[in-house]
């Protein structure tokens, strides 16, 4: 399961990349377009998974704004690798 959370956080994290040089050097078409929607998307969605990350667990992880950083950037990705560490038993 580590390695899908790895994955997916790269995964992520090279979508990004691409959104990230789509506003300072537009590509040509409707591929420049779709990353914009995209993006825009991709943001309204993670802001939502972090929201909810936030009142989940809200006392059970130190560092709570650092997490729902991470889940804005990496999305359920985080959400579920973090869910994972807050409900290991000590």
């Amino acid at each position: 399961m580590n390695r899908l959370f790895k994955a997916g956080k790269a995964a992520t994290a090279l979508f990004w990349a691409a959104v990230v040089f789509n506003q300072f050097s537009p590509l040509q078409g409707s591929i420049g377009e779709i990353l914009e929607t995209l993006g825009a998307l991709v943001v309204g969605i993670h802001f939502c998974e972090m929201v909810a990350f936030g009142v989940k667990y809200k006392n059970l992880l130190p560092n709570l704004l650092m997490h729902c950083t991470l889940v804005l950037v990496f999305g359920f990705f985080h959400f579920l690798e973090a869910g994972n560490e807050a409900t290991r038993p000590n």
